[in-house]
């Protein structure tokens, strides 16, 4: 029994600066979760950078028949998601330089915990799942931080699945 990361997109480009991206995910296999990493740089002439990329998520969502939401957390969620389930980052530091590079790695998880046994979701049961991210790479202020700078290029973007191999019981569902 093990883990397959499969990518899906690898290094791909958001279709812009702003609205709505949408991945197709598998139709089989046992999820027990989906790693986003973006990464770009940070627009020109900020010398406070006040907005991060996890703020400029405004939703990312696991969606199933085209409008079910099986999951749906902004940027800012999602962290405190992965930090109440010890998930284990991405070996680099959350990048934010001004004028230079910004990277952030996100993992939506469907257990209890990074690769929960017990609770995945099996995408066999679901119809036409996909994932769907709206970013607003363009924000300038959150939370009263006013002092943010919009990116000027499109970032970039990978997706993983992560997806049990030769499983040994079925899951009991998913978190």
């Amino acid at each position: 029994m093990y883990f397959q990361q499969r990518y899906l997109k690898d290094s791909a480009t958001f279709d812009a600066l702003t609205g709505l991206q949408t991945i197709d995910l598998p139709n089989s296999g046992l999820l027990s979760g989906i790693e986003l990493r973006v990464w770009g740089t940070c627009g020109a002439g900020g010398n406070l950078p006040d907005v991060w990329l996890h703020n400029r998520m405004k939703k990312i969502e696991v969606i199933a028949g085209g409008m079910k939401p099986i999951k749906s957390l902004s940027g800012e969620q999602l962290l405190a998601d992965m930090l109440y389930k010890k998930t284990p980052l991405g070996p680099h530091d959350f990048k934010n330089m001004a004028s230079a590079s910004c990277e952030e790695f996100f993992y939506i998880n469907f257990g209890r915990h990074y690769h929960d046994l017990d609770y995945m979701l099996d995408l066999s049961r679901v119809n036409d799942p996909e994932l769907q991210i709206d970013a607003d790479f363009t924000m300038t202020s959150q939370n009263g931080w006013t002092n943010g700078v919009a990116m000027s290029a499109v970032p970039s973007f990978s997706v993983i699945c992560h997806i049990l191999r030769d499983p040994a019981v079925s899951p009991k569902g998913y978190i």
